[in-house]
């Protein structure tokens, strides 16, 4: 777990190396980077965390309920917004990576 979150550190960190402050992104399924990523950042790169677990909530306005049983159960305003999106998917079954590429699609500009 150590391992994980010092990886996820380093991401956020390249991030907000690499990333213009115009951007948006979207994190689904990896709450641990997003909560580095924003950190980091400290909100000056719109971003937002889209998870099933529900703890996440404290998130406010950047954290949508996301079941990527339904890929497309989205705010429909939210199609075509981001230019990075990041995604961790739970399994590596073929049917969870067809629905979270499903969400990247569209979300994705």
């Amino acid at each position: 777990i150590v391992i994980i979150i010092m990886f996820d550190l380093i991401i956020a960190y390249k991030f907000h190396d690499v990333f213009v402050f115009s951007v948006r992104v979207a994190f689904i399924s990896c709450p641990t980077l997003f909560n580095h990523f924003v950190k980091v950042n400290k909100g000056a790169v719109d971003s937002v965390l889209l998870e099933y677990d529900d703890r996440f909530g404290y998130h406010g306005n950047n954290f949508i309920k996301y079941d990527y049983n339904e890929p497309l159960a989205l705010p429909k305003e939210m199609k075509g917004q981001f230019e990075i999106v990041v995604a961790d998917p739970p399994f590596l079954s073929e049917e969870c990576l067809s629905k979270f590429a499903v969400t990247i699609k569209f979300l994705a500009r």
